[in-house]
């Protein structure tokens, strides 16, 4: 009994409907998490997190399927079997510290949109760029060290150049959050600043304050 039993789930499991069924309910999943928002009304939230529920019970169940008609050995060498074990206990864990309100459980939830990546076991185009990201990260890597470097070398520059400006300009009370007057204030000056928005940020405002030359303008001057 047992045998037939297991060998009508494992086909259960393959089967194009329960597959299907299962991305249908991702997609459903994803877009009640978009949906919600702080200026929902309680009547909707409550209609979210019934449907949240009932989706997380879906998921758990798909886990359990899988888990008898492969056994552990064979349910476990499967990767995305092991994330979507993560993905399903992180959600019962949320259901269960939902009605305590000293615990923040929105970090919990937002996990669950992590299922989306699923869908890249049926969309082809979606799991080339998912192995193409994969085998960029090591790549990343090193860029983002270089790129550390690049600013701790600029940080040490700026405290050497900018410091003594830095205090005759300003006082205690007038002087900005980021500055040049130790390591870490100039190293995180400089990381804001090395994106786009933040160095025109930097620039408007030395404009505007008619600093083509101050304190505040070195920012710029380094990048």
């Amino acid at each position: 009994i047992w045998m037939w039993f297991r060998q009508h789930t494992q086909s259960f499991i393959y089967c194009v409907w329960f597959e299907n069924g299962i991305m249908l309910c991702i997609i459903v999943n994803t877009l009640c998490l978009a949906i919600d928002s702080p200026g929902l009304s309680a009547d909707v939230k409550a209609v979210l997190s019934k449907i949240n529920d009932v989706l997380t019970w879906i998921f758990t169940t798909e886990l359990v399927v899988k888990m008898v008609g492969l056994l552990p050995k064979e349910f476990w060498m499967t990767k995305w079997n092991i994330f979507d074990t993560v993905i399903v206990m992180v959600s019962l864990m949320e259901m269960n510290l939902g009605s305590n309100t000293s615990f923040n459980v929105s970090g919990l939830r937002s996990l669950r949109v992590l299922r989306v990546f699923r869908l890249a076991k049926s969309w082809s185009t979606m799991k080339a760029l998912i192995d193409i990201i994969a085998e960029s990260i090591s790549g990343l890597v090193y860029l983002s060290i270089i790129l550390g470097v690049v600013i701790y070398a600029l940080s040490v520059i700026g405290m050497n150049l900018f410091k003594p400006p830095y205090e005759d300009f300003y006082d205690a009370e007038t002087m900005p959050r980021w500055n040049y007057l130790d390591f870490k204030h100039s190293f995180i000056l400089l990381f804001e600043s090395s994106v786009e928005n933040g160095l025109n940020c930097c620039t408007k405002r030395s404009k505007l304050q008619g600093e083509t030359s101050g304190p505040s303008y070195s920012t710029s001057v380094l990048w």
